[in-house]
This record gives C-alpha cells, sequence and structure tokens, in this order.
C-alpha cells in the first residue's frame, strides 16, 4: 500500500504556519501527499529513511509538490489551460498542445523537488 511521507497535520501546521496558506482540503489530502510522495522518492532514489523521523524539508517538499499537482488538476479540470495567446482587435487566440502543458507541469514539479532538497544529499544518485 502507498504511503506519504508527510500527513494532513504537518501540511494544516508546519507548511500552512511557514508558507502561509494550504489549498488542499484535509478529506482529500492524503490522495495528494501520496502522489507528491512517489514523485518525491522517484527523484531521492531511495535515499530517504522512512523508517525513521521525516526530514522538515522533505515534508515541506511532498506539502508544495501536493499543492502544485491538486492545483493542476483544479486548473484542467475547471478552465481550459491550452490557450497560449489571445489578441483582442479581430480576436485571435494560440492554444499549447496537452503535451507542451503536461511539459510544463512536470518541470515545475522537479523545480519544486529541487528547492527543497538540492542541499540535503537526498537527490545523489551514485554509489
Amino acid at each position: 500500500m502507498a504511503t506519504a511521507l508527510t500527513d494532513s497535520t504537518f501540511y494544516g501546521g508546519t507548511y500552512k504556519d511557514t508558507m502561509g496558506e494550504s489549498s488542499i482540503s484535509p478529506d482529500v489530502f492524503d490522495k495528494w501527499s501520496i502522489k507528491a510522495s512517489n514523485i518525491v522518492r522517484l527523484y531521492t532514489f531511495g535515499n530517504i529513511d522512512e523508517s525513521a523521523d521525516i526530514p522538515e524539508d522533505v515534508q515541506m517538499c511532498v506539502c508544495e509538490l501536493a499543492e502544485h499537482l491538486y492545483s493542476c488538476d483544479i486548473r484542467d479540470k475547471e478552465t481550459d489551460t491550452s490557450v497560449a495567446s489571445e489578441k483582442d482587435g479581430s480576436w485571435s487566440v494560440s492554444y499549447k498542445d496537452r503535451k507542451t502543458v503536461e511539459q510544463e507541469d512536470s518541470m515545475k514539479s522537479v523545480s519544486i523537488v529541487r528547492t527543497w532538497l538540492a542541499n540535503t544529499e537526498l537527490l545523489y544518485c551514485g554509489v
């Protein structure tokens, strides 16, 4: 069974106090924190000791990444995110393809992981 590297208590407490906001409701936080945790595990190559207390940097990373994944999901359900540009006079619209949107979302995920974990040695994949 998949587990998260943080919980809604940390998210609603430490993360919210530090970052000033939290947009994921507690009833769906577990879903998004598990997805975010799996991405963090992918980039940390098993370097997180899950039998010990999870470091705060890892938990903060999971929370911010969960926020990003959640906001992408909401955006995709509620709005047309494929609009690249609009022109008003003689109205014109340019669209991004879905692949471009997904690549941008993925790059943002990588950026979040690097921001939180770059100085932790957790991203090291060497021998």
